[in-house]
């Protein structure tokens, strides 16, 4: 197990490098480092919390906020792909908001790198896995548009499509059931909802089909990459390090080891520090 968890934070720590400042919607890696029992890395602060606590607040996101998320989230997604790295834990809880009101994507402890073009473990959150990861088939960069198909359901009815207290029900229901819309609901945002979720990996939205169904009809991909469209929801910060929209508990954690300088290079190649940072320093 503690094998596993130090492969787990390498993969990580080697992901965020190769995806520094490569995309305005990823979260960036400040630093890095290490002591002789623990790993560290250090992340750019989005004070704004995250997607799980404005989707508690709020119940379900409008359709024009909703619109903006996914239009964001996609085009990470699609920048990973292309980058050759899986996502595979795409939820709520790993949607944090800047200040600016805009998304990062966080917690790449579950990403891979696909050096073939598929793989076959089996890990996520049970809600968010996709029909062909449940069923113990390969698969491959599809599984991230399912995941932004179960995301897109959640931000606009305030719960997952396939869900149950039974964990082998849920998995039933995400492979064998289509999922169930109120009534109504917006027949242009249902189509969309149901290309994501589509049961066939092979037939299922990816990203260009994404920007060209009738969901995003006037809506331009490019104005968003400049973040020249801006969700409703700004937070209201009144400084740099202000943390109203976290948790209290995350306030009160400290680290309980001793760094020391003699401690930074355990592992060859594992210290980073970003340019930002270092003048801060």
């Amino acid at each position: 197990y503690q094998t596993k968890s130090v492969r787990t934070v390498l993969t990580e720590r080697q992901i965020l490098q190769k995806i520094y400042d490569g995309n305005p919607f990823l979260i960036k890696m400040e630093f890095a480092f290490q002591n002789a029992t623990d790993f560290y890395i250090g992340l750019e602060y989005t004070p704004g919390g995250d997607m799980r606590r404005l989707l508690t607040k709020l119940k379900r996101i409008s359709i024009p906020d909703v619109r903006v998320y996914l239009s964001e989230v996609a085009i990470c997604l699609n920048y990973l792909h292309k980058h050759k790295i899986l996502y595979r834990d795409l939820k709520p809880e790993n949607i944090l908001i800047t200040a600016s009101g805009h998304i990062k994507l966080a917690d790449f402890g579950l990403s891979k790198e696909l050096n073939i073009n598929k793989t076959s473990t089996f890990c996520g959150t049970l809600s968010y896995l996709a029909p062909e990861i449940v069923s113990h088939h390969n698969y491959s960069y599809e599984a991230d548009w399912y995941q932004l198909g179960v995301i897109a359901y959640e931000l606009s009815f305030g719960k997952v499509p396939f869900d149950d207290d039974n964990r082998k029900k849920t998995m039933e229901l995400i492979v064998g059931e289509d999922p169930v819309f109120p009534n109504g609901a917006d027949p242009v945002l249902v189509d969309l909802i149901k290309c994501l979720l589509e049961k066939d990996p092979t037939k299922r939205m990816n990203f260009e089909s994404l920007q060209n169904h009738p969901f995003f009809n006037n809506f331009s991909f490019s104005d968003v990459e400049e973040k020249k469209i801006a969700p409703s929801f700004i937070p209201s910060i009144c400084h740099p390090a202000d943390t109203r929209y976290f948790s209290a508990q995350f306030d009160s954690e400290t680290t309980e080891n001793e760094i020391t300088t003699d401690d930074l290079n355990l592992f060859k190649g594992f210290s980073f520090i970003s340019d930002e940072f270092n003048k801060c320093l």
